[in-house]
């Protein structure tokens, strides 16, 4: 199980400035493990990051400069985060998923499995409304890998979903 919490870009960015006890409780550091972190490319693909970086154990937080194909390289030592800014037809949005080493590399594969599953199929075009949203909350609608952050609306389309039986 990984946790990942959603945040706009300035509220993500005063996030990873912070410092102090760790209120969610992770396990503590342990053996190094190499992790690499890949986003998909292409017509009607999901957005790739603009910015990455991690965090090892209690370790300050480090940019990850982009590989090749839209990679990202880095090791984790027992526990820790990844953080990325996408920017979104919503506007930017900041990612950030704190666990141990295996589940941010089970994060990664599975950004990894998308892109080998969907390769360019990206073509799909979902429409929906989310019920109960007031102008001042936002919502996160997620089909497979494809994610769209509203605030102050309740419809939605969701572009490049690609052709295969998803999880809303």
């Amino acid at each position: 199980m990984h946790r990942a919490l959603v945040l706009p870009l300035a509220l993500g960015s005063a996030l990873l400035a912070c410092s102090g006890d760790d209120p969610i409780g992770l396990p503590p550091a342990g053996d190094p493990v190499e992790m690499t972190f890949r986003f998909c490319t292409g017509a009607g693909a999901p957005p790739v990051p603009t910015w990455f970086a991690y965090q090892s154990g209690d370790d300050a937080w480090k940019q990850v400069p982009k590989g090749p194909a839209e990679t990202y390289p880095f090791t984790i030592a027992g526990r820790g985060g990844v953080a990325f800014s996408l920017t979104t037809p919503a506007g930017p949005v900041t990612r950030v998923i704190y666990g141990n080493a295996e589940e941010l590399a089970f994060a990664g594969r599975g950004l990894d499995y998308s892109c080998r599953l969907f390769g360019g199929a990206w073509a799909n075009q979902i429409s929906g409304q989310v019920a109960g949203l007031s102008a001042a909350h936002a919502a996160e609608i997620i089909l497979g890998p494809v994610n769209l952050y509203i605030r102050g609306r309740t419809v939605f389309t969701l572009q490049g979903v690609p052709s295969a039986p998803l999880d809303l």
